[in-house]
């Protein structure tokens, strides 16, 4: 009789230590982190995608170019942490190409330079995140002013 409750107990600390009982987070924080993660991988994809392209055509590309030449995937492919990233976008739409994130990629004229924002979709304006890139790569985390850091 003693052996099921010692089982018993052994596989409810299994679950628990593996994450398999373990509900997911619904707090608004963990929502915005999540948020936020998945921006930056989407920048990360986006500037590493860009740097393959410019290899490949001498300059860099829109959007659009990026998906019609299958750059996105290619680097997804090469870096598994973005498949899921991937996954997500409608590649049909330029300024959301994932839904709640606003996109925007501003070339220069030759296509020797480029500037990236993705912010958070909101219904009215307020105190989301954003995120900014170009073709040096690093990422800049922005918010609005007088608004607190999140």
């Amino acid at each position: 009789m003693k052996r099921v409750p010692a089982v018993f107990t052994i596989l409810i600390c299994i679950l628990f230590s593996t994450g398999y009982a373990t509900p997911l987070a619904d707090t608004p924080q963990d929502t915005l982190k999540e948020k936020k993660n998945l921006a930056v991988n989407f920048v990360r994809l986006v500037n590493t995608a860009e740097m393959n392209y410019r290899h490949d055509e001498g300059r860099y590309g829109t959007f659009a170019d990026l998906v019609k030449s299958s750059e996105l995937q290619k680097v997804s492919a090469r870096f598994p942490q973005f498949a899921s990233v991937l996954q997500r976008i409608n590649s049909q739409s330029e300024s959301e190409p994932i839904a709640g994130l606003q996109f925007g990629l501003v070339l220069a004229g030759d296509g020797t330079k480029y500037k990236l924002s993705v912010r958070e979709k909101q219904d009215k304006p307020g105190c989301g995140f954003a995120f900014f890139s170009d073709e040096i790569g690093l990422i800049f985390e922005g918010k609005v002013i007088d608004c607190p850091a999140q």
